[in-house]
Parts: C-alpha cells; structure tokens; sequence
C-alpha cells in the first residue's frame, strides 16, 4: 500500500512539471528515478507501455484523463521496482 501511495505521489508530481506529452513525462520520471535521460529504446517501450495500461484502464470505465493517470502511475511504480531504481552501481 505504501509503495502505491509514493507512486501515486510519484506520477502527480511529473504531472505537475510537465506538459501532459507522455515522452516528456517519461523523460522527467527517468531523470527523477535514475539521474539521467532514457535511451530512445526506453522512451519506445515506455510509450507503448503508457498506451497499453491506459487502453485497459479505459475498459475498466475510467475516463481517458484518469485512465491516463492511473497508466502513470503503474509506469511509476515499475520504475520504483526497478534493479536499477533500487540499487546503486
């Protein structure tokens, strides 16, 4: 629950400091997160993993904008659960 809560906080943030363009949300969360910019790679696999989770919240009844919030903050919350989120080289 509490890991949740931070990437609901996590994906309200990058809302906050950027436009609603999910690569440049993508790209604030991989600066956050890791310290640096994704590869174009990244940017790729994120954006259609946005897509993806957005079209299934979607048939959950969600509005478009909250289908797209809640996408984000899966996004965020695989981030978070990430190899390289949680340990240093």
């Amino acid at each position: 629950r509490f890991v949740h809560t931070l990437a609901r906080s996590f994906a309200a943030r990058v809302v906050r400091e950027t436009s609603d363009d999910p690569r440049a949300q993508i790209r604030r969360i991989y600066l956050i997160a890791y310290g640096r910019s994704p590869t174009n790679r990244e940017i790729k696999d994120a954006t259609a993993a946005l897509t993806e989770l957005a079209r299934r919240w979607e048939r959950s009844h969600q509005s478009t904008a909250e289908a797209h919030r809640r996408a984000l903050e899966n996004l965020c919350h695989a981030v978070m659960n990430s190899a390289e989120f949680l340990f240093v080289d």
